[in-house]
């Protein structure tokens, strides 16, 4: 690389570095984010600007490469969050990827189920290539609209802006090459936490022995890869692959009539001793009953357990979750796409 280049180089990694986190700390100029799922970037970002064109290369007989106008826009503190997933694994028995996504996809329309990752971190790889490294955190997500407001199975409310549930997160590393395509470097953890904090849409007591967070759905080894468009406004045609542990899976309780969450009520039975994984014995101690103030009477079932769920249809068990050469967990494969989203300080 020539010193011209590789000092215009530099000087667009400095740009990248002063707007590290505007975003994320409400110090952008404005970009047009007004609606998480309608946002566009106003920006006619040129040579010479911060966050421009860059060259990489040496005129004199290099590699002679740029960025392309992806790789230009993305900058630390842009945040994007999942606005479609479409399960396709486990798709045994036949129609479960249809029964799941009945559930899930009016959660994510609705507000009620936010995956979102940030961009922390955006850098040149080490092999002077124009593919350039991120670093990321993902996880769950909630937004400034109180649960009530997005209750309804159908609404027409609409989030300003979303932040990390705190403690749901996790960072890994991913890579965006000259075709805008984006890809997870190895594999990371995602959590599924669906709902605010203090109102989980899914349940569970945690279990710290085998990595499995408080009323979260954790999907390991997970493989991503989307398409970022010319503005870093959205990702399209994504695929994501992952496992859930089978011990997992019998410590995570469904909610029975979701998506409607009208009846939702956790109000665990601490009288049941003889509890078990992977039965309803499980759900009834740590997740309750319903509470007798909406349509069902107190004490209906209102939780099922997901592992005994699973295991009942005959989901085979299909990947391994700690590396030891025997399949313990089922696999998880989906297509998926996202929309950039402001990230809420407060």
């Amino acid at each position: 690389m020539g010193i011209r280049h590789a000092t215009r180089f530099g000087a667009w990694i400095a740009a990248i570095a002063t707007v590290a986190g505007c975003e994320k700390t409400g110090d952008c100029p404005d970009q047009g984010l007004v609606v998480p799922d309608s946002v566009s970037s106003d920006r006619d970002i040129g040579p010479g600007d911060p966050g421009g064109p860059a060259d990489v290369g040496d005129a004199n007989g290099g590699d002679n490469l740029s960025l392309t106008a992806c790789q230009r826009c993305l900058q630390p503190g842009l945040c994007f969050r999942f606005d479609q997933v479409e399960v396709t694994e486990p798709s045994v028995p036949e129609g479960l990827p249809d029964f799941l996504n009945r559930i899930w996809t009016p959660d994510i329309k609705a507000y009620r189920l936010n995956i979102m990752f940030c961009i922390d971190s955006v850098h040149p790889k080490a092999d002077g290539s124009v593919v350039l490294g991120l670093q990321v955190t993902a996880g769950a997500a909630w937004h400034d609209l109180p649960f009530e407001q997005v209750l309804p199975v159908q609404h027409q409310n609409k989030p300003s802006g979303f932040q990390f549930v705190e403690g749901f997160t996790t960072n890994f590393e991913a890579e965006v090459d000259q075709g805008c395509t984006f890809r997870t470097i190895g594999s990371a953890n995602l959590w599924f936490h669906p709902g605010p904090a203090n109102h989980a849409l899914v349940c569970s007591a945690g279990d710290p022995s085998i990595g499995l967070p408080v009323d979260t759905i954790p999907i390991e080894q997970l493989v991503a890869h989307g398409q970022f468009d010319d503005t870093c406004t959205r990702i399209t045609a994504g695929k994501l692959g992952g496992c859930i542990s089978s011990a997992a899976a019998c410590q995570i309780c469904s909610f029975i009539l979701a998506p409607d969450y009208r009846e939702w009520n956790k109000e665990p039975d601490t009288s049941i001793q003889d509890w078990k994984p992977c039965e309803a014995s499980y759900c009834n101690r740590h997740c309750g009953y319903a509470s007798g103030n909406g349509a069902l009477p107190k004490g209906s079932p209102i939780w099922t357990n997901f592992g005994g769920f699973v295991q009942g249809l005959g989901v085979p068990i299909g990947c391994d979750t700690d590396g030891d050469g025997t399949n313990d967990g089922y696999s998880l494969a989906g297509n998926w796409t996202a929309v950039r989203v402001p990230y809420l300080t407060q």
